[in-house]
């Protein structure tokens, strides 16, 4: 998060139009962070959304939250598995630290 708020401040010379742009270049390289870095200061230029703004919007903080429920599907069913194991190396600990990293970001 802090490198987010680091984009930024070297972020705030565009125009809202290039905001806008950036937004979708960086949802079509499927960089939804940064997506939403964007979405974020042309919205705080002018809170006022057009149609396909709006869509835009929606979609990055959407695909973000996907990709983080992702995450968070995939490390509970690597903890289940470890738990399970009966190996005398069990990593469910570290995992468990993992999965509760992403909770926080969701």
């Amino acid at each position: 998060m802090e490198e987010l708020i680091d984009d930024k401040k070297e972020n705030q010379s565009y125009k809202r139009d290039e905001y806008v742009y950036l937004s979708k270049l960086y949802q079509k390289a499927g960089r939804y962070e940064e997506m939403i870095n964007f979405i974020t200061w042309f919205v705080t230029l002018n809170p006022e959304l057009n149609k396909p703004e709006r869509t835009l919007f929606v979609d990055g903080f959407k695909l973000s939250a996907e990709l983080k429920k992702q995450a968070w599907r995939n490390v509970f069913s690597a903890e289940k598995r470890e738990i399970f194991k009966t190996t005398e190396i069990n990593n469910a600990s570290l995992i468990k630290e993992a999965r509760v990293k992403i909770e926080l970001e969701l």
